[in-house]
């Protein structure tokens, strides 16, 4: 009968009704949250930008650091010569090519991320290589 504390809310709970470091009900505070970032759209992400007052930059970091988050699953080497030393996630279709309705889990979705090593990532950036549905 183990308890442990909650990395959220420090209440001490059973190992039993824990997720992970946290309590039940704060995993499903977190999921929402989760959820509630991913459907956010490229509109909101620099309304966002302009409210706060950082640099236009700060919506793109946002963007790219979600599309790591959503594909870390997947096997890390390149999808075109196989090097896995360092890999970077590329989109497919370039996030300015997107409406300002686009969601980050669309943007973001494993068909539009593809692994690639640095090189790869610049061909594909300057239209020297093109790839189809992150493969």
């Amino acid at each position: 009968n183990t308890r442990r504390m909650c990395c959220r809310c420090r209440n001490i709970t059973r190992v039993e009704e824990m997720k992970g470091r946290s309590c039940l009900e704060c995993a499903k505070v977190v999921a929402k949250q989760k959820q509630d970032y991913l459907n956010r759209t490229i509109a909101e992400f620099r309304q966002l930008y302009i409210s706060s007052g950082t640099h236009r930059s700060w919506w793109y970091s946002e963007i790219r650091k979600s599309a790591r988050q959503l594909n870390k699953h997947r096997p890390k080497i390149c999808q075109v010569c196989a090097y896995n030393k360092h890999i970077e996630y590329a989109h497919v279709k370039a996030i300015s090519e997107f409406e300002d309705s686009a969601t980050l889990r669309e943007i973001n979705s494993e068909s539009n991320i593809a692994i690639l090593c640095r090189n790869h990532h610049w061909e594909l950036d300057h239209g020297l290589i093109k790839l189809c549905c992150g493969s």
